[in-house]
């Protein structure tokens, strides 16, 4: 007679041939992920009525093919080591067998999750969740499985740890559908029945799970003690690689989430030193470049970060492929280092790379939203405002499909086409878009939360911008005082309001109190982050200009040169802010009337811009405003009258010819053509409409002023 198992293995009483008996392992899959759990899913999905349930679906469906396709020849290349090619123990069969068991088991449990009913926010979790299942090439490590604890056979602890496991399995796949409350409360209730004594490797792993639960849900401090016992519970387990993992997550917490950065660096060391223990697995080591090229960031230490991302980056797709969750994460953050250090081209490729990516594997999903929101802001750096206008637009409309007009999230992206909108000169369009985000950000989130503080600082920077300092100051204060509430008073992120509050005063002429804003935010900045942090060169650029206002001229040299060397110290001779910075010492020379030096400057300037930002770049064209000044001044009009005709050009392309900015350079290059001596009657007609237009505009007191006394009485500057 025949006895039948699932996998059919004796006939007559013989074992069947080896190859047969290691065949047809996808039949464990049943119950797991078969066409009745497809069908489950694909209904919950649908249920949901949203328009990319059915698209998300099929990415999800497709991904969870192709891991049951692999555990399913893992599980059969497990069974052939033994009983075809006979080079691995019955023992470590079986430990590769439970392995698998692990991994099936927690496919179930997300495929359980997924089918359990229609859930919005899951459906925007689904396939990115399904790609994050552990890997199984982690059951193939003979070295780790056969070092770890022997598994219990006392048959109350095998049903304890059998209980703890289907737990973990339950509490990750709550983990990866963002189901957070649920699985700490998973988590929780299943370490408490546990006991006292539970088999240490499942202990290990459901410390882990707690951990990650904990640091997603936002508590932070007890994600930080939990995976620190998890760290003692993974030793005494033996199990080294998970034990690297958790001191790698450990940095990740203090460094990105907590700022904790002295704490981090301490940590450095020891995570190196548990990778080194565990073999140095690639994933593993990938992770750990990943996570410490994140506190490299966050020191500003910007050509270590990119060293060290670039490396997660090619060794984690060598190691889990370009769709992995890790890889994608990484390819972001590098792309904020290369920005950081003025590289927005190759910021702009790594993360045109990674949407491809994205839109590939997630279709629409708030993690390619999220992207294309950061493609718009490297766009903006590299002054593409209407490119960088409609990335914004369609990360928007992405996030308003999925999450809904009134999530938090998109409070984001309306803030950055508000900030957009500034850009381009378009006051009208931007303070209500600004005026959307920060009333998003206080519908959505806590009063006190940074987020709104954060709104409250881009309305402010959107009223300066408009001509209304005195409203923009109050915002600024309101702004101060909530991180002050929250953060401290000694917190980095204060400065970006000080600095802008330093700047709003000093348009309102109380440069007493601009000087004093300005000092905070740099001392504040050198406290927390270092006197050669880049973000001190921005404070000290402020107080420079307030000491051109008083005609410090050699102090505000001084302290530009300060802001260039602690630039290129911080990331290279070729950042825009070296630019900036050279710019800026030349309008000093000028107002000193200094011409060859501040004709050296700018030329300087107007390189290095032109080199990193492009030809086109407004900033390139406040370059040659200042040039054609500095001619006008010397008085060789017709050197001045070229460069005032192609930052007109520009300006007119970037904002439109009704801004401030085009007009502001009409006025100029009227200015030149007059005094060059050819159709004056003309030349005060142009500078007449481009004072009308200025104001029009809502051009600032302090900007309609030189242009009012120069046609009141036409001349040299």
């Amino acid at each position: 007679g025949m006895s039948w198992g699932l996998g059919g293995w004796l006939v007559h009483g013989r074992d069947v041939d080896p190859e047969a008996r290691c065949g047809a392992q996808a039949a464990r899959l049943v119950g797991a992920w078969d066409p009745a759990r497809r069908d489950a899913v694909e209904s919950a999905f649908v249920a949901t009525g949203k328009d990319h349930a059915a698209d998300t679906f099929t990415r999800t469906a497709d991904h969870l093919d192709r891991y049951a396709a692999g555990w399913a020849l893992a599980r059969r290349d497990a069974c052939r080591a033994t009983h075809v090619r006979r080079e691995q123990s019955a023992q470590l069969l079986d430990l590769r067998y439970h392995c698998l068991d692990r991994r099936r088991a927690e496919l179930a449990a997300l495929v359980a999750v997924f089918a359990a009913g229609p859930d919005p926010d899951l459906l925007d979790r689904a396939a990115s969740a399904s790609l994050d299942l552990r890997p199984l090439d982690e059951c193939a490590d003979a070295t780790a499985l056969a070092g770890g604890v022997p598994r219990p056979t006392a048959p109350a602890q095998v049903a304890a740890t059998a209980r703890l496991e289907d737990a973990i399995a339950t509490g990750r796949a709550q983990l990866g559908a963002g189901q957070f409350k649920a699985g700490l409360a998973t988590m929780t209730a299943a370490l408490a029945a546990a006991g006292p004594t539970p088999h240490p490797p499942a202990h290990a792993e459901a410390l882990a799970a707690l951990a990650h639960l904990q640091n997603s849900d936002g508590d932070h401090t007890s994600a930080k003690a939990t995976a620190r016992e998890a760290t003692r519970a993974a030793g005494a387990a033996h199990d080294d690689r998970l034990t690297a993992s958790l001191w790698i997550f450990l940095l990740q917490v203090v460094a990105n989430r907590t700022n904790e950065l002295a704490e981090a660096e301490a940590l450095v060391p020891v995570v190196e030193a548990a990778l080194a223990r565990a073999g140095d697995p690639p994933a593993e080591r990938a992770a750990k470049d990943a996570a410490v090229g994140a506190l490299r960031l966050a020191q500003g230490k910007y050509d270590d970060a990119v060293v060290l991302l670039e490396r997660a980056v090619t060794t984690g797709v060598a190691a889990r492929g370009e769709a992995h969750a890790l890889v994608m994460s990484v390819r972001n953050r590098l792309a904020v280092a290369l920005a950081r250090r003025g590289q927005y081209a190759d910021a702009l490729a790594q993360l045109d790379q990674l949407i491809a990516t994205q839109r590939r594997v997630l279709g629409a999903h708030p993690h390619l939203a999220m992207a294309l929101n950061n493609r718009g802001n490297r766009l903006a750096d590299l002054g593409q405002y209407p490119q960088a206008l409609a990335t914004y637009q369609e990360s928007l409309a992405m996030k308003e499909q999925l999450l809904g007009p009134g999530h938090r999230d998109v409070a984001t992206t309306v803030g950055a086409i508000g900030t957009t909108l500034r850009r381009l000169g378009r006051h009208a369009e931007a303070l209500p878009a600004l005026e959307r985000a920060l009333a998003l950000a206080e519908a959505t989130l806590d009063p006190t939360h940074p987020g709104v503080a954060r709104a409250v600082t881009s309305l402010a920077e959107g009223l300066a911008a408009a001509g209304q300092p005195a409203r923009a100051v109050r915002l600024y204060e309101r702004a101060l005082a909530l991180l002050e509430q929250t953060r401290g008073t000694a917190h980095p992120e204060l400065a970006v309001p000080l600095i802008g509050l330093a700047q709003a005063r000093a348009d309102l002429d109380d440069t007493a109190g601009a000087r004093r804003d300005a000092t905070r935010a740099r001392a504040i900045l050198e406290a927390s982050v270092g006197p050669a942090h880049a973000d001190v060169a921005a404070a000290t650029g402020v107080l420079a200009d307030l000491l051109v206002r008083d005609g410090q001229l050699d102090l505000a040299i001084r302290a530009y040169e300060q802001v260039l060397a602690i630039t290129i110290a911080t990331s290279n001779a070729a950042h825009p802010q070296v630019g900036r910075a050279h710019h800026a010492i030349g309008r000093a020379h000028l107002v000193r009337r200094a011409w060859t030096d501040a004709r050296a400057e700018l030329d300087q300037a107007r390189t290095i811009l032109t080199a990193a930002l492009g030809p086109d770049h407004p900033e390139v064209a406040g370059c040659l405003r200042t040039l054609a000044q500095v001619e006008l001044e010397a008085g060789a009009p017709a050197i001045a009258r070229p460069l005032l005709e192609r930052a007109v050009a520009i300006l007119t392309a970037t904002f439109g010819e009704a801004s401030v900015d085009a007009a502001e350079a009409r006025f100029a290059l009227a200015q030149a053509r007059w005094l060059e001596g050819g159709d004056r009657t003309a030349a005060l007609a142009q500078a007449r409409a481009a004072r009308a237009a200025m104001t029009a505009a809502g051009a600032s007191a302090s900007k309609l002023a030189p242009s009012g006394a120069w046609l009141a009485r036409p001349g040299p500057p």
